[in-house]
């Protein structure tokens, strides 16, 4: 994904689906799946540029599996 500042213009959920030739319906679980970057004051808007980095590269949208660490515990005595 493109690291630099989205470019307009903005699609609502309904457009943007449009623009990409998807069904509204179908463009939601997308969206919900590969973490497409909202945008505006109400996070309600998509950015052109986004959707069309999504259809040229979709798999750099999926969030990344986080990675455990693991967990240094400090071992306690009880004194008798």
């Amino acid at each position: 994904m493109d690291k630099s500042a989205p470019v307009g213009p903005y699609h609502t959920t309904q457009s943007a689906a449009s623009y990409l030739d998807y069904n509204y319906d179908y463009f939601r679980t997308i969206v919900k799946k590969y973490r497409i970057p909202r945008r505006g004051p109400f996070n309600n808007r998509f950015a052109q540029s986004d959707l069309d980095a999504f259809m040229a590269d979709p798999q750099c949208f999926l969030e990344k599996p986080k990675v455990d660490l693991p967990v240094k515990r400090k071992i306690q005595t009880i004194p008798l």
